[in-house]
């Protein structure tokens, strides 16, 4: 990724501040993004897509805010998490509608894991960030917490088929679709933290070789 940010200094004055963005370098990012992300805008925004595939609790929506900032349309959440259940029913054609509907995408869909290959075949010229937590503990806690916080307790099969987001059955349809865990342990540990390493594993191999990717661990501050 190569940005060109305009930045504003103290004295009010302005000047054009190259930033590049390499796979395994997020100094310049985070620097920006932690402390001084109000004083740069996006000069010459990328013209293509960019498509978020970090797993749900990995920075993808304060990403997305991100990108917004800089000038990027960002997709609709919600009507993209409708599209779920065709999704996993391996109908991609409203999906692949859903993509041209904006310039910048995360969450579910974009989240499943083994969809960046389908968008990797659709839509080539894109660039897409993963996402991650300083480690697969760190990325487990915080999404138990947060589900827990919106599903409520005990994160379970039925709990999950009751909660009243997006439609009916959507919560345990996501889960099935983005975990391997066992349906009477729907948040097992050990199950949830290898999708996370699976994921990011497969994504990089799936990489290797292109310069379309850049990884981005985005910390909660």
């Amino acid at each position: 990724f190569y940005f060109i940010l305009l930045q504003s200094t103290k004295h009010r004055t302005q000047h054009k501040l190259p930033l590049i963005i390499q796979w395994d370098d997020y100094r310049n990012f985070q620097d920006i993004w932690n402390s001084r992300l109000h004083k740069y805008r996006m000069v010459d925004k990328p013209s293509r897509k960019v498509f978020c595939i970090g797993l749900n609790k990995t920075g993808t929506t304060s990403l997305s805010k991100f990108m917004e900032l800089q000038g990027f349309s960002c997709g609709d959440q919600a009507a993209g998490e409708l599209l779920l259940h065709k999704y996993a029913a391996r109908d991609y054609r409203g999906f692949l509608d859903h993509c041209k509907s904006a310039e910048f995408f995360q969450d579910i869909p974009f989240s499943i894991p083994g969809g960046h290959q389908l968008l990797m075949k659709e839509v080539p010229e894109a660039k897409f960030i993963l996402t991650l937590r300083n480690s697969a503990e760190d990325w487990y806690n915080s999404l138990v917490a947060f589900h827990e916080k919106v599903f409520g307790v005990p994160l379970d099969k039925i709990r999950l088929i009751n909660a009243e987001y997006r439609y009916p059955r959507f919560a345990w349809e996501a889960n099935r679709l983005l975990y391997s865990s066992p349906t009477n342990d729907p948040y097992k540990r050990e199950n949830l933290i290898a999708d996370y390493e699976a994921h990011r594993a497969q994504v990089i191999r799936d990489f290797t070789g292109r310069e379309n990717l850049l990884v981005l661990k985005i910390e909660d501050p």
